[in-house]
């Protein structure tokens, strides 16, 4: 794929196609699927506006239809983006909704990231 080999626009532009053509066929759930990747591309790329805005469309799709899994999939990378760009309540937020359940879940990898990342949502600035 493109982003393995250092393109992120040409991903990026991928995504987009997919993301049109999704949409004219009515696969939502393959569209929100693409925005949460193309959010998490414009985060590793260091543009963090477009991450947010991604990775929140993916997020209150989520919730919207209390998909508990997805939540806590998008959680980590929405609220790094969120941190970026200075939202930090809402990167709060975030983090306050998904933990809970990454913990019931037993889901270690998730529920590492979100413990690490709970202490910068509080203005902290390591871990506790």
């Amino acid at each position: 794929m493109a982003l393995h080999r250092g393109d992120a626009a040409l991903a990026q532009k991928r995504f987009l196609r997919v993301l049109e053509t999704a949409g004219d066929v009515g696969w939502e759930e393959r569209v929100w699927r693409v925005r949460r990747r193309m959010g998490e591309v414009a985060l590793a790329v260091g543009d963090h506006a477009k991450a947010v805005k991604d990775l929140t469309a993916a997020w209150d799709r989520a919730t919207d239809y209390q998909d508990m899994d997805q939540i806590v999939g998008i959680s980590a990378p929405l609220t790094r983006a969120l941190l970026a760009v200075g939202e930090t309540g809402r990167a709060r937020q975030v983090v306050e909704v998904a933990l809970p359940h990454a913990q019931r879940q037993h889901l270690g990898a998730h529920v590492e990231e979100l413990c690490a990342l709970q202490p910068l949502t509080l203005g902290g600035d390591r871990c506790g």
